[in-house]
This record gives structure tokens, sequence and C-alpha cells, in this order.
């Protein structure tokens, strides 16, 4: 696999952020506040926070610019803090009889911690060396034709995997957890 498989995983962050943010924008600006002040103040911030951290974030991830993992980590974990928390009011309100909808705040929080879990991809080394060009010594950007970019199900750590040689006794480098369930399981 050549550099190929990093783009299109750049390409689907660089999606994913957009798409998130978006999402985010659109919610709370339809959304009603129900007159409460504290409500539309949150939305308020929010807005005016997350929308231009979004862009300036795009912007460099889309052009490789310095700083742009960390704007994108920011970008990725202050959404994801924001869908988990509209999410978690929403499922309250449904418990406290406020609201009658159940599946729009259970998305979201799914939706947050969908999010939340594209940080640890963003800090992997293999993508923070293709992402900056660097090539240090143990580090593997560039993974040989037989080899494809897997990630461990346990810690989600992008790992060049040969899959036919791939057995049940197989551990992750850095969780220690198996790569593979055995046949048994």
């Amino acid at each position: 696999m050549s550099h190929g498989g990093m783009d299109r995983l750049h390409r689907h962050l660089s999606r994913f952020i957009a798409i998130d943010i978006l999402l985010l924008v659109l919610m709370l600006t339809t959304s009603s506040t129900s007159g409460s002040p504290t409500v539309y103040l949150f939305h308020l911030i929010v807005i005016l926070m997350l929308v231009p951290l979004g862009v300036i974030c795009l912007a460099f991830m889309i052009r490789r610019r310095p700083y742009g993992i960390s704007l994108g980590i920011a970008c990725l974990g202050l959404t994801g803090s924001a869908f988990l928390l509209i999410g978690g009011w929403g499922v309250i309100g449904y418990l406290t009889d406020s609201s009658e909808s159940i599946l729009f705040p259970v998305l979201l929080t799914l939706l947050g911690v969908s999010t939340l879990r594209k940080i640890p991809t963003m800090k992997n080394p293999s993508y923070m060396a293709w992402y900056g060009s660097q090539y240090e010594e143990g580090v593997a950007a560039v993974v040989a034709d037989h080899e494809v970019l897997a990630t461990c199900p346990t810690c989600h750590s992008i790992l060049a995997i040969i899959p036919d040689a791939l057995s049940s006794s197989d551990m992750c480098p850095n969780c220690r957890m198996a790569l593979v369930l055995s046949e048994d399981e």
C-alpha cells in the first residue's frame, strides 16, 4: 500500500470534521432554545467558537499545514463533547418527561462518541509522520505492497498488518490486546 491509504484516511478525517461542524451548526440554528437564556447563550457560544475553529482547522488540514493535527484534535474534541452534552440533555429531558423524543438525543450521543473516537487516529504516530512528511525511525508511514492499514479493535491504533498472516495470538503493540478473535468466541 502506498501513500494512497493515508491520503484516503486524511480525506475521511477532513470530511468528517466538515460534516460534524455543519451538522452542529444546522442543529443549533434550527432548534428551539425554549426561551431559556442559558440554552441560547450555550448555542451562541458553541457556534461562535466551533465555526471559526472548524474553518481554520479544515484550511490547515487540507493543505497539511503545521498545527493542522492539533487543530483537528481540538475541533473533534469540542464538537464531540458538544454532541455528547446536547444528547445527554435530551436524554435527561426524555427521562424527566419534558421531551417526547429519545431517538434524536441517542443519535447525538452516538455521534459524539464516534467523533471522539477519531482523536486517537489523529494522534497515531504513523498518521502524524505522514501528515508532516517526516519519517522517523520505527514509524512506517508507507506500508509494503502485501500489508494493509488497519485499526486495533480495542485502542484504535493504526497498524500495518498482513491479513493472511494474522492469527488469534497476535497482539496490538500499543494496548497488548488481541487483534483477532479466536474462532471459539
